[in-house]
């Protein structure tokens, strides 16, 4: 994978899910690494490498078709069971099934937030590229993979956790744990929103084997 102007940056980690010191530049160096693997990683599994390289190459001209902004800033429609095409749907107990034998619904209104998630007070969603408190189903999944390799540090005689002074470190994994629930559903309203719109994106593969499907975890199930 080369390197390339990614579509995330490090100002979607502030907030909620926030990455400490990522204005220090060895900080942001290293987490700038972990973007572009992360970012493409998240993609490509979601909407397949045909998708990705057609949505990244539309979102970096200076006027996106509305198709990729719909697809980055969101849409709120209701989504009828019979359009249902890409096979990703998630169970009463919260379980992501990748071809159920019926759907769990007749109709359904869908808020699906986009890939960039702009906030709704933003009038210029194009803004999103500087930051301005964003988030997304894509930083969700950085924050996880970031917050899980940074839980110890590996030095000659293994893995270890830092001593803090002035302080009590405690375990993070609550909000990895729900940094990652919430990509999880957001990927379902992604896939409905695919369902609903399949006509505008005819680089996707609606093979149902070939789907992301992240199923939620807990802090005993860890991936």
């Amino acid at each position: 994978m080369s390197l390339y102007q990614t579509l995330v940056n490090r100002l979607y980690f502030d907030g909620e899910y926030t990455i400490g010191q990522s204005e220090q530049p060895a900080v942001e160096a290293e987490l700038n690494l972990f973007i572009r693997r992360y970012e493409y990683d998240f993609l490509v599994q979601l909407l397949g490498l045909p998708l990705y390289e057609a949505f990244y190459a539309g979102m970096q001209g200076d006027e996106p078709a509305t198709r990729w902004l719909e697809m980055a800033y969101g849409k709120a429609f209701l989504l009828d069971a019979a359009s249902v095409k890409t096979g990703c749907k998630v169970d009463a107990m919260g379980r992501v099934k990748a071809i159920p034998s019926l759907p769990f619904f007749d109709k359904m209104n869908v808020n699906y937030r986009g890939l960039l998630n702009a906030p709704e007070d933003l009038a210029d969603p194009s803004l999103l590229h500087a930051g301005y408190g964003a988030t997304s189903p894509i930083a969700k999944y950085i924050y996880y993979h970031w917050m899980k390799s940074h839980a110890t540090t590996t030095g000659g005689s293994g893995e270890s956790t830092a001593a803090v002074h002035n302080a009590t470190p405690i375990a993070n994994t609550q909000k990895m744990c729900r940094a990652y629930n919430e990509m999880c559903k957001e990927v379902i309203d992604f896939y409905h929103f695919l369902d609903m719109y399949i006509m505008n994106y005819p680089e996707f593969d609606l093979e149902p084997n070939s789907r992301f499907a992240p199923a939620p975890i807990n802090q005993y199930n860890f991936l």
